[in-house]
């Protein structure tokens, strides 16, 4: 679930469930969200975003590594969580495919100890 939500008055849209993760990849000034839509839902009977901005997509099942860290999800303990776990891959000698990416599990008022995200990275299924 994410903070705010903003509705627009002049249409109603469909309700989803919560899900999560909620995943993040990008800097400072230009950054993608993506949210993970509940079972049952396919490009075809998901309900269609009212903004140009936002477009739907099917993620093909790949291969992660992930690193799990508790608080909040800042820039710099994103960043150092992931330097960590591009080390330990350098270290493994597995091959990353992609950029970082972090997922976030928890409500906005969750407490930061409770709280779980993962950095995440695509790797290569056999090195």
């Amino acid at each position: 679930m994410t903070a705010p939500v903003l509705k627009n008055t002049e249409t109603e849209g469909q309700k989803i469930p919560m899900t999560a993760p909620v995943i993040s990849q990008g800097e400072k000034d230009s950054s993608i969200i993506a949210f993970v839509m509940p079972p049952g839902f396919t490009l075809e009977n998901i309900p269609q975003p009212n903004s140009k901005n936002v477009t739907l997509r099917v993620v093909q099942p790949r291969t992660v590594a992930a690193i799990t860290f508790s608080g909040y999800a800042t820039e710099e303990r994103t960043r150092k969580n992931a330097e960590k776990l591009l080390s330990a891959l350098k270290r493994d000698g597995r091959n990353v495919k992609s950029a970082t990416q972090t997922a976030l599990y928890n409500p906005p008022w969750t407490p930061p100890f409770m709280r779980r995200n993962e950095v995440m990275v695509e790797i290569s299924q056999a090195d």
